[in-house]
């Protein structure tokens, strides 16, 4: 981590498929109730393609206006009984997608903030793009601001697959899972966002919740897998470097692993190398959780979507353990490790 503090969660909030709400997302996530449907869009063979997308909205809104739907319940929720601005820093998909337009640079954040009714520094707000990485990047900037006297920080991630541009052009790299294609990933979507605070600070708004934080991010590590970039082959060095410095700042011994493996056959050779190399630190009988089967593929918010899971998990007593190592593939040659504890 390059700041010098470990945030503490004091407030999350979630959207996607499986719920309006933290809980709903996590408690059916738990009990593997995401339903993908057929969609009316077409792949290349004719085939309709099936996507897991949330009941609330009409098939109709894409693009922006999803974007902006999903994400701002999950960002009202989580800055709940906050009343002090605080900077947003969201995570988003890569500009290259073809639905990016400029609007998600000059008009995403403002709506966020005006639809959710949160106190936002917007002229300190960002978006980071760095695919399923991108969240723990966002998470890093938050924590340095944390660390450089700021109260308090958003934090968050927004994604969604569903829009006939987007899924033509994963439809056109090979990437969606169908009845013709087994190497694939269930595309999906959702929103989540953090309430971010230092252990020592105290924060405007509701005091019952600032004097019991939910969590604490322990470590957090990022880099970069180069062997995507010089064409070698992906063996999982960065990753597998970046799990054992989270592991080092464990408070307690780690057995439950949480990543984005989505069932893209390189995404699951390379986790695969990477889990081999850590038996020694994890042990032979570790939990290994693949939440893109909870929660389908979910992109930029797949950092954020698997922390809010797990947050709450702790939250009601429903984890498995009393810690867990996130880890987070992005298609470029982003990497990242997060290791989250609950507050005692």
């Amino acid at each position: 981590m390059k700041a010098s503090i470990s945030p503490v969660i004091l407030g999350l909030g979630a959207r996607s498929p499986l719920g309006l709400n933290a809980l709903q997302v996590a408690m059916n996530g738990r009990a593997q109730r995401l339903e993908p449907r057929s969609s009316d869009f077409q792949d290349r063979k004719g085939y309709l393609i099936g996507a897991a997308r949330a009941e609330c909205l009409d098939d109709s809104v894409v693009g922006w206006e999803r974007f902006a739907a999903l994400g701002a319940p999950a960002l009202r929720e989580a800055a709940s009984g906050q009343t002090a601005r605080f900077p947003l820093i969201v995570a988003l998909p890569d500009r290259a997608r073809p639905d990016q337009t400029s609007r998600f640079d000059d008009e995403l954040l403002s709506e966020l903030a005006q639809r959710s009714g949160a106190a936002i520094d917007l002229a300190a707000s960002i978006s980071v793009r760095a695919d399923n990485a991108g969240f723990a990047l966002a998470l890093e900037e938050a924590a340095l601001r944390l660390a450089a006297g700021a109260p308090g920080v958003l934090v968050g991630g927004l994604d969604s697959y569903f829009d006939p541009a987007v899924l033509a052009y994963l439809d056109d790299q090979r990437r969606l899972h169908s009845e013709h294609a087994d190497s694939g990933f269930v595309p999906s979507e959702g929103a989540a966002f953090f309430w971010m605070g230092r252990a020592d600070a105290r924060i405007e708004g509701d005091p019952a919740r600032a004097a019991r934080p939910i969590a604490v991010i322990s470590r957090l590590e990022t880099g970069r897998e180069e062997a995507v970039v010089t064409g070698e082959p992906i063996l999982g060095a960065a990753m597998t470097e970046l799990a054992r410095r989270a592991l080092a700042g464990a408070g307690r011994s780690v057995s439950w692993v949480v990543t984005d493996v989505n069932g893209e056959r390189h995404r699951v050779r390379e986790h695969a190398a990477v889990e081999m190399r850590l038996i020694d630190d994890l042990g032979i009988d570790h939990r290994h959780d693949r939440f893109p089967a909870m929660l389908g593929e979910v992109g930029a918010a797949t950092g954020a979507l698997h922390l809010a899971v797990v947050t709450t998990l702790f939250r009601v007593g429903a984890a498995p353990a009393r810690s867990a190592l996130l880890l987070n593939y992005s298609e470029g040659a982003e990497r990242a490790a997060i290791l989250v504890e609950p507050v005692a």
